[in-house]
């Protein structure tokens, strides 16, 4: 109904459309300002009651400001309380009101309502519900059930009617209003007339009465929520210290956006928006729900994610209508993955060819500039990482189905990569002089640019060699079956983008050790310790340029602030927003995912960094620890099994360790916590459980 006057607020405007689209909007009338709603009780009445008197003022829901909750709006209206309830809300106008339109609407008899945030970056919507009256929620007296809702085309699987139909209700508001507020505030049509800038996305009031779900206000979000998105440690929990660099930290976060673009190209319906890295705690983490989404965006099933990173899943199938929709942008992703395995070499000699010229092209009177090390360091990275992102995708299908059949053990031990060269090289007792020679650019933890190589701390090689000599090894030797002779052509097409992976990281780390003497030699210009550099931000390390200068007061406060973050505990996976209160005591038996099968009995020796030392227990030894890779090769030989917080079947160190034939657990949550090194211990690779002996 619309016969009390035509609409010309923007709330009132946007109900219009929607009803005048087919949407499910409650019968409203209009009041303009001046109009009496007793002169119109005959028309009104066939609104019924109870009725709920709302403000539609010319200051609402406007792309400056929304308003929201400013003005009254009252509910349970009688037909004889009717003027007093208009009156009132008219006279919770302020200055910045110049229209009182005021919207009188059939109440909704409702068990569940609440608000709903459409933001295109993301693939479900943010649900805020209550049961009854969503009036105390609106007005933030009330705090409701958060709810991320998958829209239509994408996997539902609700539990709840009210949640179906709601899912059809936005998905009419999509359909009508678009995706994002400009292309309909943008709209010509004078009825819309407003030719603005878009904003985030759409806010919307909903109402569900058990069998039908009412539309009962759209506004524009003039600012993007904040998602308590789910963030995880890996891979940055297997390459990094617990506590990176802060240079290290903010050079990550920094490179979200590069990294994203290389999904974006690949396909412009990805939510590229979104941040991929977030710090919390001085840590780096990586957007799960994003890497989530991509792979929902395209169809794939999430445990592709799991299955490569480590981590968790949402555990979202494949999805055949999707995956067909998607097929263009996986033609190209899979052209790139062909096309990474040969480039990979000339991407690895680019990024030391750049490191080289960045630093020769930098250097003056005075030394390298610090604004152009630490793009040199942020080139670097992003290189690096988007060469591995491609060599990753092309080899993740066929690790996964071979893990799954288990057979990657087999396979990968018949055919080794040369990710275990340093672990081979130490146990077969190479010189030295030769292993500084082949490794002296890799280090422990080198992908912050922070820690020093091996060719800096030549000792930790000759300590580790020795380390390594103690003992004999583990063979490597596999037996073959039938089924893992057959998956061998399957695990050779993942061999060579694996091999190329590896010579990329290598050829990488040339380029980090390139980079890490140009900041290191700018540093050195300006700062009375070159080292305290990497207490900075890049921010903060490139307005040294600037004349700026971190003063005693400021480093000090600087590691006081690190000696803090070190203490705090960031559990994996974390919410975006949850708070970190410390480790809860893990319940229930010690149990993980097979990532290298075999079992063995043995004493736990718990690990926060990579050893270089003998172990500190007899016997057959379990190293324990939260994540490790390439860099924890010097303990790799030392070891008769291993016991991981993190890690999946593509990480650098499951490589190796396949390689070695080293029983390897996974997944286990906080088990670095849960043992003590001495603990005598069993790991049974046939049922992924680890008993603590007497």
């Amino acid at each position: 109904m619309r016969a009390a006057g035509h609409a010309t607020t923007p709330k009132s405007r946007m109900l219009q459309l929607a009803a005048d689209a087919g949407l499910r909007v409650p019968l409203f009338a209009v009041l303009q300002p001046g109009v009496d709603a007793a002169e119109l009780v005959p028309v009104l009445s066939a609104l019924g009651e109870p009725l709920a008197v709302r403000s539609s003022f010319d200051a609402e829901d406007g792309l400056d400001t929304s308003a929201a909750g400013r003005f009254h709006s009252e509910l349970g209206v009688s037909h004889a309380g009717l003027s007093g309830a208009v009156q009132r809300v008219r006279a919770s106008a302020d200055e910045s009101v110049t229209q009182t339109e005021v919207l009188v609407m059939t109440q909704v008899a409702a068990q569940h309502a609440g608000v709903a945030v459409l933001e295109e970056p993301y693939l479900d919507d943010l649900i805020e519900v209550t049961e009854g009256l969503a009036d105390g929620l609106v007005g933030g007296s009330v705090e409701g059930d958060q709810v991320l809702l998958p829209r239509r085309d994408r996997h539902l699987d609700a539990d709840e009617a009210w949640q179906r139909r709601l899912a059809d209700l936005l998905a009419g508001v999509r359909q009508v209003f678009g995706r994002r507020p400009g292309h309909v505030l943008g709209n010509p049509d004078p009825a819309v007339g407003w030719d603005v800038e878009p904003s985030a996305g759409w806010d919307v009031e909903w109402a569900d009465d058990g069998e039908t779900c009412w539309l009962l206000q759209v506004r524009p979000l003039l600012q993007p929520t904040i998602r308590n998105e789910t963030l995880t440690l890996a891979n940055h929990a297997e390459i990094l210290p617990d506590l990176p660099s802060d240079f290290m930290t903010s050079l990550i976060v920094e490179c979200g956006p590069r990294l994203l673009e290389w999904y974006g190209s690949l396909d412009p319906r990805l939510p590229v928006q979104r941040d991929l890295m977030v710090e919390r705690a001085g840590r780096p983490l990586l957007n799960n729900s994003l890497l989530q989404d991509i792979l929902r965006t395209w169809g794939l099933p999430t445990s592709l994610l799991a299955d490569s990173m480590g981590g968790e899943a949402d555990g979202e199938p494949l999805s055949p209508a999707r995956l067909a929709r998607s097929l263009p942008a996986l033609l190209g992703v899979a052209r790139r993955q062909i096309t990474a395995v040969g480039d990979a070499a000339a991407r690895g000699h680019a990024l030391q060819r750049d490191a080289r010229l960045a630093a020769r092209s930098a250097t003056s009177v005075d030394g390298p500039a610090m604004s152009a090390a630490v793009d040199a360091a942020a080139a670097a990275y992003a290189g690096l990482v988007t060469g591995m992102f491609a060599l990753a995708n092309a080899h993740a299908v066929q690790v996964s189905l071979l893990s799954r059949l288990g057979l990657l053990d087999e396979v990968q031990r018949r055919a080794p990569t040369p990710a275990g060269q340093l672990a081979r090289d130490l146990a077969a007792g190479v010189s030295p002089t030769a292993l500084v020679a082949r490794h002296g650019h890799r280090g422990v933890y080198e992908s912050d640019l922070a820690r020093p190589r091996f060719a800096e701390q030549p000792e930790l090689l000759e300590r580790a060699r020795a380390a390594a000599m103690h003992r004999t090894g583990r063979s490597s030797d596999v037996g073959s079956t039938i089924a893992g002779t057959l998956a061998l052509p399957l695990w050779w097409t993942a061999r060579r983008s694996l091999t190329a992976r590896e010579q990329l990281r290598d050829e990488g780390m040339q380029a980090f050790g390139t980079v890490r003497r140009m900041v290191l030699q700018a540093a050195a210009n300006v700062l009375e310790n070159p080292e305290d550099v990497w207490l900075l931000t890049t921010d903060e390390a490139r307005s040294l340029d600037d004349g700026w200068r971190p003063d005693a007061d400021f480093l000090a406060e600087r590691r006081s602030r690190r000696e803090r973050r070190a203490a705090v505990y960031v559990p994996d996976p974390v919410g975006r927003t949850a708070p970190l209160i410390g480790p809860e005591d893990a319940e229930g038996p010690l149990a993980g995912r097979v990532l290298v099968a075999g079992s063995v009995s043995g004493t736990a020796w718990v690990c926060h960094e990579p050893p270089t030392d003998v172990p500190p227990v007899e016997g057959p030894v379990i190293l324990v620890a939260r994540a490790i890779d390439g860099g924890w090769a010097t303990a790799f030989s030392q070891v008769d099994g291993v016991l991981l917080h993190l890690g999946g079947d593509l990480s650098h160190g499951a490589l190796i360790l396949r390689e070695m034939g080293v029983p390897t657990l996974t997944g286990i949550v906080d088990v670095q916590r849960r043992l003590s090194t001495g603990d005598h211990i069993t790991l049974d690779g046939e049922s992924g459980v680890v008993t603590l002996d007497d």
